[in-house]
């Protein structure tokens, strides 16, 4: 016989406790000491408004098959029963209530013979590699290099294309200070950048990228940085005035202007060994983009600028770059899918969308044109890592900036049905009701949860806004009856989404509130 539970919280404090909207920093300071030849400890530094950590220790060099992966409540955790002489490697990830930090990188350990409480800590820091240079240069294929960095044991080198080339993307991790790539294009632009891993395990920051061309003609001379400060004065009906800052050490710059909507064809590209053009031959009232890249020494260029625009005359002045969309945010999340979404940009004509895996997860990667600002990602593996982000399209094909990636994680696979895990192993199917939906400003607003199961259930339930800030977290562990009743006075209107959570499982839905 099916026990119907109608589970009900007061969250009258729902807005009166800041530390509820705190950031969740990544864990830093990892370090570890060897106590015998299969006990390690490890250690990181506390992290403010953290709930726990998750841990994971994975076994590095050949040994007894091993890997941890378990929360903590402490910024310190001793690891047993591990191979006398082996390497592992070991990161963390900072829990605060239902939100979480990205994970750090890994530290490496070996277990060698100590006396209790010896060893030290893992972490050093190495810097990152310079001198970096190209070589045996042909249509496709290239040779890279770098300077070796002290108490490096490898190197990690990311290569991918550069403007107006086929996409192209490398990342490698190796013990030399050198390597050769092909699958170029003739003609192609490129860029690498490097960075060391540590004798500790930690890794360097990458160094700088380094543009090279794909075909015949010698390297490039080193990073070639890329103009910035676009602007526009002195707009007239048919000229204008674009310039940009100054880069150091170019004296040469590649300027190209075209036309924008509804206006009459115009394109110039102009070689400029000045940081600004007068720009005549303008229609009066004329929509149009300008953008610019550096010219170094030795045939290095850098990636083009994005497109700047301005309208002459009536047009209405320079309109600036296209904005790079924000409150990036996740929602009814499951084990193989995620609804991504993002704040709409005022101009944006659709959004570009990437897709990828991130740390220890099966390969995944999309890319989309939308018109809408969100996006259900099917596909995706259990208990994986994964990020995405966004950038906007603008009229006239103007793009802004990507947005920082936004990471998160699938829960392990719990099957197709939506529940709580109840005490006993025993799953109870939910019905959720969040009503009125949506609410007006002031007016309160019920979550009810029906389950029908025949224990105790327990999990918690969370209220984040659409940029991911968390600002609630109450624990399920409770039989009986109860109503969920979340006040909106004092709150901004927009969009907040209730997540329900438990071991094996995630569900939510949204509110809005509107004036």
């Amino acid at each position: 016989m099916k026990n119907w539970f109608f589970f009900t919280l007061i969250m009258a404090t729902l807005y009166a406790t800041p530390s509820w909207a705190q950031s969740c920093d990544d864990a830093t300071g990892l370090t570890y000491t060897v106590l015998s030849d299969t006990e390690v400890q490890l250690d990181w530094d506390a992290v403010p408004n953290a709930t726990g950590y998750k841990l994971r220790v994975e076994l590095e060099s050949p040994g007894a098959p091993f890997e941890l992966r378990l929360f903590v409540s402490t910024n310190s955790h001793t690891v047993a029963d591990l191979t006398p002489g082996a390497v592992y490697k070991f990161k963390v990830r900072t829990q605060c209530g239902g939100d979480h930090a990205s994970w750090s990188d890994n530290v490496f350990f070996s277990t060698t013979s100590a006396p209790p409480g010896g060893g030290g800590p893992g972490p050093a820091s190495c810097t990152a590699p310079d001198g970096l240079a190209v070589s045996n240069l042909t249509d496709v294929s290239a040779t890279l290099s770098w300077n070796a960095v002290p108490g490096a044991t490898a190197y990690r080198v990311e290569v991918e294309d550069g403007d107006n080339t086929p996409p192209y993307h490398q990342e490698t991790t190796l013990t030399g200070t050198s390597i050769d790539i092909d699958g170029l294009v003739a003609g192609g632009q490129y860029k690498f950048k490097v960075k060391a891993k540590c004798s500790s395990g930690n890794f360097s920051d990458y160094s700088p990228w380094f543009f090279f061309p794909g075909n015949p003609g010698g390297p490039g001379s080193g990073p070639c940085a890329m103009p910035a400060g676009l602007s526009v004065t002195d707009i007239t009906d048919n000229s204008a005035l674009v310039s940009w800052d100054p880069v150091p050490g170019v004296t040469t710059y590649e300027l190209e202007v075209e036309d924008a909507d509804n206006t009459p064809i115009f394109f110039l590209n102009e070689l400029v060994n000045a940081t600004e053009f007068l720009v005549t031959g303008l229609s009066t009232g004329g929509n149009y983009k300008f953008k610019v890249k550096s010219k170094c020494s030795g045939g290095n260029n850098s990636d083009w600028t994005e497109w700047f625009f301005f309208s002459t005359g009536s047009g209405g002045g320079p309109t600036g770059p296209c904005v790079t969309p924000t409150e990036l945010a996740i929602n009814d999340l499951t084990p193989t899918s995620v609804l991504v979404s993002w704040a709409v940009v005022s101009g944006a004509q659709a959004y570009e969308l990437q897709v990828e895996d991130a740390d220890n997860t099966p390969p995944f990667s999309i890319n989309e044109i939308l018109t809408a600002t969100e996006f259900l990602v099917t596909g995706l593996s259990p208990s994986g890592n994964y990020k995405f982000k966004v950038k906007s399209k603008c009229s006239g094909g103007n793009n802004s900036d990507w947005s920082d990636w936004f990471f998160f994680s699938t829960p392990a696979n719990f099957g197709a049905e939506t529940a709580l895990q109840a005490k006993g192993e025993q799953k109870a199917a939910l019905d959720l009701q969040l009503f009125p939906n949506p609410v007006q400003l002031g007016a309160p607003i019920t979550l009810k949860m029906t389950a029908a199961i025949d224990r105790q259930l327990n999990g918690y339930v969370q209220v984040f806004d659409l940029q991911g800030r968390l600002y609630l977290t109450r624990e399920i562990d409770q039989s009986g009856s109860a109503e969920l009743s979340i006040p909106s006075a004092g709150l901004s209107p927009g969009m907040y989404q209730v997540v329900i959570r438990s071991a094996t499982d995630v569900q939510g839905q949204r509110f809005r509130i509107v004036e």
